[in-house]
């Protein structure tokens, strides 16, 4: 995000006319989370004071007051106090604080006074609420929490899509975390109940970004060792190690890297939320890293019947190498105080930097299906399938009928989730059916449903259907019977046509048939047998 000094105009090409009603507020945060230390800002609008020596106390805030402005009015901000650390305050203006759409800022108010803000107002971006340095332009599939700048912290929390804990799910995100490989301080997935909504955002540094918010699980990918980093139980990285590996952790509360005694020792009791903290290790179990300009898949997973949580981070296809993965069972309802929190991303920079951001990942189908269909082993039927591509599928159920009147659901099988790579299912029906459909279900509970296939009998002897693909005419023999019927039917099961009692040999005239996939069933007393037939 770009920093505008206060003596600058800050301009946004936006109609104010098509935005109904408009609030404005002002937000104060301090970096390093000891408060402002005696800094003081004054705020004006359209030269009336509004806001007389406004502060942060202690801690790193934020603090919001409401700014009584209408679109099109000025509003100016002085620092009347530097205090001692100026440089830790922080102002930012936003436009309707449910949407944190920020106008203004984050910046350091100057000492020498401030021009003039255009009081607007924007919804902003459509599917993140964007805060602290974090930009998202149209179309708003990307989101850089920080630009390669020092001392900066962004945050972005979705809108639009809920964690449901109350039922199982798996979140994919694209991430990438610079390509400075001496560059710092890292990235996190946030879930988040803190009593400033879609507005938080935590410190910069080695807080990265989500240090202090409150009610929080933090998924912690950290590409820089600080002292306290060393107290994270990875095997030989200490206070005397050399060792500098980037790696992944959880955390809760906001209280990222806690070294509560100081004295970097991981067995200080209430240290640690899970044992250790995971380094990411390549293929070949050497230290990987993630600053490698490369972009990785942050994959989230949820099982509600066991409260298992559980983060992996990849490569940006997944199906590929898993670098590294944390687990944690809780309760939501006890760390969130509800079922459905927040949710985001946060980064940080300190005196090293990186660009830090992360991207809705390519469009998948949920199934791309190679094939499913009926054979016989060992004088049952047997089902098989293959799909070339999952997302998000939860599982597949099969269906089975003799008629397309009665339906009975006869086996189900659990999905993959997501893959990229082929992947085979068979299955076995509880009861033997002449036709079978495939449905396969995401994880948000849509259904896709396959054609009709029929059934493969057990037999000795089999029809011959010929040509296949045909054109005009299809002809139809079987051998070694006396007397055998067919049925032709569309793909999806209806009935078109129906003969019986044929001695050995028939021809099937095609000409008032489109061109498309049929199912034709050859069978007598004892035997039936399905077919698919193009017509071409």
């Amino acid at each position: 995000m770009k920093r505008y000094l206060l003596s600058c105009l800050l301009i946004i090409g936006i109609s104010i006319s098509s935005f109904g009603q408009c609030s404005f507020d002002i937000q104060l945060t301090d970096t390093y989370g000891d408060g402002w230390n005696g800094g003081l800002i004054d705020v004006y609008v359209d030269g009336v004071l509004v806001h007389d020596d406004i502060t942060i106390a202690s801690g790193s805030g934020p603090a919001t007051f409401a700014l009584p402005a209408t679109p099109g009015q000025d509003i100016e901000v002085f620092r009347v106090n530097p205090g001692s650390w100026p440089s830790e305050m922080r102002v930012e203006i936003y436009s309707d604080a449910s949407t944190c759409s920020p106008i203004y800022g984050p910046v350091e108010p100057n000492s020498a006074g401030s021009g003039l803000i255009a009081a607007v107002c924007s919804s902003g971006n459509p599917e993140f609420a964007v805060s602290g340095d974090a930009t998202s332009p149209a179309p708003y599939e990307c989101v850089e929490l920080t630009e390669g700048l020092n001392n900066q912290a962004g945050c972005a929390w979705q809108k639009n899509v809920e964690l449901d804990f109350a039922s199982d799910f798996v979140h994919d995100m694209v991430v990438y975390m610079g390509s400075d490989p001496n560059g710092a301080d890292g990235l996190c997935f946030v879930i988040h109940n803190d009593p400033a909504g879609e507005c938080t955002c935590g410190g910069a540094g080695g807080g990265i970004g989500a240090s202090g918010i409150q009610n929080s699980l933090i998924v912690e990918i950290d590409t820089y060792l600080n002292f306290e980093d060393r107290d994270d139980g990875m095997a030989g990285i200490h206070c005397t190690s050399t060792s500098n590996p980037d790696h992944m952790d959880i955390w809760i509360n906001g209280d990222v890297n806690p070294d509560l005694d100081g004295d970097c020792n991981s067995t200080a009791a209430g240290e640690r939320v899970i044992p250790n903290a995971v380094p990411f290790l390549d293929n070949l179990s050497n230290y990987y890293e993630v600053s490698n300009g490369l972009n990785h898949t942050l994959r989230i997973t949820w099982v509600a019947s066991t409260q298992m949580f559980t983060a992996e981070l990849m490569d940006e296809i997944p199906g590929g190498h898993v670098y590294g993965t944390v687990s944690y069972s809780f309760d939501p309802l006890t760390l969130f105080g509800t079922n459905e929190p927040h949710f985001g991303y946060t980064a940080s920079t300190g005196g090293l930097s990186n660009d830090h951001t992360f991207c809705l990942p390519p469009e998948l189908l949920p199934v791309e299906l190679d094939y499913f269909n009926s054979t016989c082993s060992d004088e049952e039927d047997l089902l098989q399938w293959r799909t070339l591509s999952e997302r998000d599928a939860s599982h597949f159920y099969v269906r089975g009928t003799d008629n397309f009147e009665e339906i009975e659901v006869v086996s189900t099988v659990q999905a993959s989730g997501n893959s990229t790579e082929p992947i085979d299912y068979t299955s076995t029906p509880s009861n033997s059916y002449d036709y079978y459909q495939l449905v396969q279900v995401d994880f948000n509970g849509v259904e896709t449903e396959y054609d009709w296939i029929s059934a493969k009998k057990c037999a000795t002897e089999e029809p011959l259907i010929y040509p296949n693909p045909a054109q005009s005419n299809v002809s139809i023999s079987w051998n070694g019977t006396d007397s055998f019927s067919y049925e032709l039917r569309s793909a999806d099961g209806k009935l078109i046509l129906k003969n019986t009692d044929i001695n050995s040999y028939t021809k099937l005239n095609l000409d008032q048939l489109s061109s498309g996939t049929y199912l034709i069933t050859i069978y007598d007393n004892f035997s039936r047998f399905t077919r698919r037939l193009i017509v071409q």
